[in-house]
């Protein structure tokens, strides 16, 4: 804030003078009338000083208004000043407005209130439409509401303001992958991790593409290097155990799903897949023996409720043979 300093004219007043003279007895008039007339000269002369002196004052109060005006002008221009800095301070405010509406989009993303944080991020742009991060994460939340193409958009648009942010290329890789574009998906985490090469997920996902197209060994490469860089993720672990599988190497496919559950005991997935491996490999007393591991923990757990039925059908197969 900018404080005002108020300037006021100077107001000159000055009076009239008066002069009072008392004239003295009849037996001295005629030397008083000698000092009278050499005072009326004297009071004469006092009284063109005076009028000069008026004059003089009525000058200095003519140049004093005019200063007044002068000074009334530049009250005027420091007002215009004040003005001019509240705009910039409203522009200062209006930074501290983005910043405002992508953090509540940020909120409410992360309570699954996507359409929510769609609203906010797109005030965030209407404020500042060169917010590179906002676009991306408009970009985003449109992928989480199945909206394609609509995420393409606003992650082209983050990539064109701001090339060298990994995670607008990590993000429309998930958004070719989902539309089936996987050679796009795959050259956007290869920029990725071109920008980042630490970037694990990008790893992780790059190589889920490659399992996909049925590359398996550039896969198991990029599995590597996302458990090289995230060494407790089991993920890395499933999907490199997953790749073993496909390519037959059975003894690798078993130390990744061992590994696995060294670090979560109860990781379903393992469960279930390493029982089809097993089942799939004529070992079926081991696979028995994980599918009825996996019934009894699916029992407790949400999420895979819906596949025990599936389970109890193979649990059945098995105990019948």
């Amino acid at each position: 804030m900018y404080n005002l300093t108020l300037f006021y004219p100077i107001e000159i007043i000055y009076s009239e003078i008066r002069i009072e003279i008392n004239i003295g007895s009849p037996k001295v008039r005629t030397i008083n009338n000698f000092n009278i007339s050499r005072s009326f000269d004297k009071l004469r002369m006092t009284s063109d000083k005076l009028r000069m002196t008026s004059d003089n004052l009525r000058m200095t109060s003519d140049k004093l208004r005019m200063a007044s005006d002068k000074l009334r002008m530049a009250l005027v221009f420091v007002i215009s000043m004040m003005f001019t800095l509240g705009s910039l301070n409203a522009a200062e405010s209006i930074n501290k407005d983005e910043k405002y509406y992508r953090e509540q989009g940020l909120i409410k993303f992360k309570q699954g209130k996507y359409s929510d944080a769609i609203s906010d991020f797109t005030n965030a742009i209407k404020i500042n439409s060169k917010y590179s991060v906002a676009y991306l994460e408009r970009g985003l939340a449109f992928y989480m509401t199945g909206k394609n193409e609509d995420a393409i958009k606003d992650l082209n648009k983050s990539i064109k303001l701001d090339g060298k942010y990994p995670l607008a290329f990590y993000n429309r890789a998930l958004v070719y992958n989902r539309m089936n574009k996987v050679d796009s998906a795959i050259l956007d985490y290869s920029k990725a991790i071109d920008l980042n090469p630490k970037f694990s997920e990008a790893y992780t996902n790059r190589g889920l593409s490659y399992k996909k197209t049925e590359k398996f060994q550039e896969a198991i490469q990029d599995f590597h290097k996302a458990i090289e860089y995230s060494p407790k993720k089991v993920v890395n672990y499933l999907n490199r155990g997953l790749t073993y599988a496909k390519m037959n190497n059975i003894e690798m496919a078993m130390n990744d799903f061992q590994k696995v559950l060294e670090i979560e005991p109860n990781n379903l997935e393992v469960l279930y897949n390493r029982g089809m491996v097993y089942y799939r490999t004529g070992k079926k007393d081991l696979a028995l023996k994980d599918f009825e591991n996996y019934l009894e923990k699916a029992k407790n757990n949400n999420n895979y409720k819906e596949t025990i039925p599936g389970i109890e059908n193979i649990i059945k197969q098995l105990k019948e043979k």
